[in-house]
């Protein structure tokens, strides 16, 4: 007599899934992420990630929040030198981030809000930015000040980046280069 079947138990799922579903976004984009593709490719059920994920929109945003907190620690890596190069270096390390992680970029700023993860994630990212520019401006700045601060230090980057992956030219990218970094 063959013993019953035991139900497949995966031990972690959630970052198996995950870990999938950054590979398939940065390879073919947020539009090809199902759910039951990911499923049948970490050998589970088509139901089992919805023990996990509400949706393919609570997936993107979880992923989201991974890239966001991704980016706080490379960002959070820095030189030793002082507040001015220690913001250009973040600005590098921003664009280059952008750049290797297009697709999971493009998802952190098109994901919506109200997820949990992601608007906790991008808060830690808005943090670390707002600490380097409080060291940057000086400690007297008032803290609405050292905000608007942060606030232009990331439009400025991040319209950079925009800039620099819908525009080509050698001057585009000389000129931002000299704003970003100074």
């Amino acid at each position: 007599m063959s013993e019953p079947k035991r139900p497949y138990h995966h031990g972690k799922l959630k970052e198996a899934l995950l870990e999938r579903a950054a590979i398939v976004l940065k390879e073919a984009g947020a539009d090809e992420l199902s759910l039951r593709d990911l499923a049948k490719a970490v050998g589970v059920s088509p139901n089992a990630p919805y023990r996990h994920f509400e949706d393919k929109a609570h997936l993107l945003a979880i992923l989201a929040a991974q890239g966001y907190d991704d980016l706080s620690k490379q960002l959070s890596e820095h030189s030793k030198e002082g507040p001015a190069k220690r913001l250009r270096e973040a600005a590098d390390r921003y664009f280059l981030f952008a750049e290797e992680n297009a697709r999971l970029y493009q998802l952190m700023f098109t994901c919506r809000a109200g997820i949990e993860e992601l608007d906790a994630a991008r808060d830690r990212f808005l943090l670390e930015l707002k600490e380097m520019v409080r060291l940057f401006v000086g400690e007297a700045t008032v803290n609405d000040e050292v905000e608007e601060a942060t606030i232009a230090t990331w439009s400025l980057w991040h319209g950079g980046v925009t800039l620099q992956s819908t525009v080509s030219g050698s001057d585009l990218t000389r000129m931002l280069g000299k704003g970003i970094r100074g």
